[in-house]
């Protein structure tokens, strides 16, 4: 199934808006239309995602580039990157984007090969009923190579070797401060744990989307729309953010309260929806949209 979640489209949208680019330029068939991003289905097809990246990498030309495009989108996690600064390397900070990036992206074909303490060379695939796209594979690759500017450091040198439905990055990262040197048997066992998180988080999508389109699948989906149906309107609202990874801090903030009234509904959601864990609800969530 090529699908790409809603809340990537909507983290290019605001990102967009505040910096002057208007939603009419990037929205609107064959890209992804305003109904689609409060529809019940928080998944777009993988083509609508491919010429909202197109409409993407134009806009942004006057303002820099899919180069800066990247870089406001990743400056939009402050506490992720209050957490990076203190415990991660360059290295370690690009294979957790790595990460994050797969669980988003399923069906793309992922590899890496570290080439030296501060090399890693990456290679993107798409498998072949997945239509290409360049745009892709650019805004991609200056994202991650931007990333070690969100810990404070020079952005990393990339290579990019870009043919039909592949391309192969090279990075040349900066190299870690001394306090990270110092610290890194902490941030090795911090990084391992986010990654663990993450990985946890990826096979339970994955597992879900994998499901046949038969009576599971469709039950599934009926499932989710039973409890989903049971939410109040403020709590489908969080869980759409809880969804998009965003912490409990940043959804009080988005909502304008208090942090212990977020903790509250998303109890209250796990109830209702019976699941045992934040990582249970969200794989749920994406599964059932698939």
């Amino acid at each position: 199934m090529n699908h790409v979640p809603i809340s990537i489209v909507k983290a290019g949208l605001y990102v967009s808006e505040r910096h002057g680019i208007p939603r009419a330029t990037l929205l609107g068939r064959p890209s992804v239309e305003e109904r689609e991003l409060t529809a019940p289905l928080r998944r777009i097809s993988w083509d609508a995602f491919c010429e909202f990246n197109d409409r993407i990498e134009q806009a942004w030309r006057p303002l820099g580039g899919v180069e800066q495009f990247a870089l406001a989108v990743n400056e939009q996690t402050p506490e992720m990157l209050a957490v990076a600064r203190r415990v991660l390397s360059p290295l370690q900070l690009l294979r957790l984007v790595i990460s994050v990036g797969s669980w988003a992206h399923p069906r793309i074909v992922v590899r890496s090969k570290l080439l030296g303490p501060d090399r890693l060379q990456l290679e993107l695939s798409l498998p072949d009923d997945m239509r290409d796209s360049p745009a892709f594979f650019r805004i991609s690759g200056a994202s991650l190579a931007n990333s070690p500017r969100l810990i404070g450091l020079p952005r990393a040198q990339v290579e990019m070797e870009l043919v039909p439905r592949r391309a192969m990055y090279r990075f040349l990262l900066p190299p870690s401060r001394t306090a990270f040197s110092l610290g890194s048997e902490v941030a090795s066992k911090a990084h391992l744990l986010m990654l663990d998180r993450i990985s946890h988080l990826q096979a339970e999508v994955i597992a879900l989307l994998k499901m046949p389109r038969g009576g599971n699948s469709t039950g599934g989906r009926r499932q989710f729309l039973s409890w989903h149906g049971a939410l109040t309107a403020r709590q489908a609202e969080v869980l759409e953010l809880v969804a998009q990874g965003i912490s409990n801090r940043d959804i009080a903030n988005r909502l304008r309260c208090a942090e212990r009234t977020v903790e509250v509904h998303i109890t209250d959601i796990l109830k209702k929806s019976g699941n045992q864990s934040r990582a249970q609800l969200i794989a749920a969530f994406w599964g059932a949209q698939g």
